[in-house]
């Protein structure tokens, strides 16, 4: 199994810098114990589980449906590549008002179940 360090679509808070203490931590646990992972996002610290300890039972809340957002990738960067040039202008924390209804008619060709807010 490939021991990932970082999920492919960031969250803000990721769990990724505390992957390394979270190792450390998890050699004080036995192998073989379930673990539940209540607010899991990736997955990352689930998989880190089981990375060190393969026998154990892992539970993984994917309350915000992570594997579904993983196949939209494609059409996120599809998204993202006709945004940008629309913003370039435009520096990062500043309000975009004049682009607004342009931004919205290039989000209005997808279907929403396409659209990943975050």
């Amino acid at each position: 199994m490939k021991n990932h360090t970082t999920s492919p679509l960031p969250f803000q808070g990721q769990k990724r810098k505390f992957v390394k203490h979270f190792k450390e931590a998890l050699k004080h646990f036995p192998a073989n114990a379930t673990y539940i992972d209540l607010f899991g996002g990736s997955g990352l610290l689930s998989h880190t589980v089981k990375t060190t300890h393969p026998n154990a039972r892992v539970i993984w809340n994917d309350y915000d449906d992570f594997a579904h957002r993983l196949a939209l990738i494609p059409t996120t960067n599809e998204i993202i590549a006709q945004l940008r040039p629309i913003v370039a202008n435009h520096p990062k924390g500043t309000r975009i008002n004049e682009v607004k209804p342009t931004i919205l008619e290039v989000l209005r060709q997808y279907p929403s179940e396409a659209l990943d807010y975050i």
